[in-house]
């Protein structure tokens, strides 16, 4: 067990089934409709964060990207979470920088090392 990434955006207006078939078709992810203008990704992924370092930061940070471009200005939010945290934090420009630069000058090692002393 551990903490599995927990991602979600909203839009500003509704995404039709053929919108959202699009979306999956391009990220190979399924996506379930959680309310009005709310979905979150299926996925399988371990969270990634400062203190937790272990989920596949390029791939979830490049989906990020690929949401904000391929939605544009009807992305209203996107939501990065651990699934046992509060999953209504929007996802802030300073904390995404936060977290990948945590990324760029730690990688994995914080969580890597703690095996180290098993050898």
């Amino acid at each position: 067990m551990g903490v599995d990434a927990e991602i979600k955006f909203k839009t500003k207006e509704a995404l039709d089934k053929g919108e959202v078939e699009k979306i999956v078709k391009a990220i190979w992810l399924d996506i379930e409709t959680v309310c009005d203008n709310v979905y979150k990704i299926e996925n399988t992924w371990r969270y990634y964060d400062i203190d937790y370092e272990r989920g596949p930061v390029i791939e979830i940070f490049g989906l990020f990207r690929f949401l904000r471009d391929y939605l544009g200005d009807n992305l209203e939010a996107i939501y990065y979470n651990g699934d046992c945290e509060d999953s209504n934090l929007k996802l802030t420009t300073d904390r995404e920088e936060e977290i990948w630069q945590h990324f760029i000058k730690f990688g994995h090692e914080p969580y890597d090392s703690c095996f180290n002393k098993y050898k």
